[in-house]
């Protein structure tokens, strides 16, 4: 989202992701793991969302020595899975 001259949670970086595709928003799902940036955000922008914990889950840190920022928790209710299972499960996909 650098490139675009903002970052997430603004609305454009949403926007150009659905241009790119070539889709309206309400019809990407949108994967992230930060609830301000990636889950606010993308729902802000009109975007489905679901939220992926696994780091969470399991403490594991992105960037040593840096603490996590924002919100804990999202401000919209989505769905959350912590592992790729469940997110196949969640799309319906069986195995």
């Amino acid at each position: 989202s650098g490139d675009l001259g903002y970052r997430k949670p603004h609305p454009f970086v949403f926007q150009r992701l659905a241009e790119g595709f070539g889709l309206p928003n309400h019809d990407i799902l949108y994967v992230g793991d930060d609830p301000e940036p990636d889950i606010n955000g993308s729902v802000r922008a009109g975007l489905q969302a679901v939220w992926f914990t696994y780091t969470r889950d399991h403490h594991i840190p992105t960037v040593p020595g840096v603490a996590p920022s924002g919100p804990e928790q999202p401000e919209f209710q989505v769905p959350r899975v912590s592992t790729w299972e469940n997110f196949l499960f969640l799309l319906g996909v069986n195995n």
